[in-house]
């Protein structure tokens, strides 16, 4: 990874991370030291449901796990091609979601 694309990669992450925790409410589960967020809302039905209406609209792929026996989604961003636009549309995805499933 070149040092212009691991910067880039890098501060996306940090976006992503900085709009969960202040923006969406959510708990997030580890350090974000490259290109990973890990995070979950309270409850696992809420954090499923967040996930499979984001998953289902198509704007951006992400994955979930299992952590610590709870439910939690994955967000990694990898390709040198995101963009803040992505990031921001796929954080009002999120928002959407989060107004539909979360208390």
């Amino acid at each position: 990874m070149t040092p212009i694309l691991f910067l880039l990669v890098l501060t996306l992450s940090h976006l992503f991370y900085q709009m969960t925790v202040e923006g969406l409410g959510a708990e997030v589960l580890n350090d974000v030291e490259l290109n990973q967020v890990l995070f979950r809302f309270s409850t696992d039905e809420q954090t499923s449901a967040v996930l499979h209406g984001v998953q289902e609209s198509g704007e951006a792929w992400m994955g979930g796990t299992t952590w610590d026996g709870r439910a939690a989604i994955r967000i990694s961003v990898s390709n040198w091609q995101t963009s803040d636009a992505d990031v921001d549309r796929t954080l009002g995805v999120f928002a959407v979601n989060v107004d539909r499933h979360v208390d």
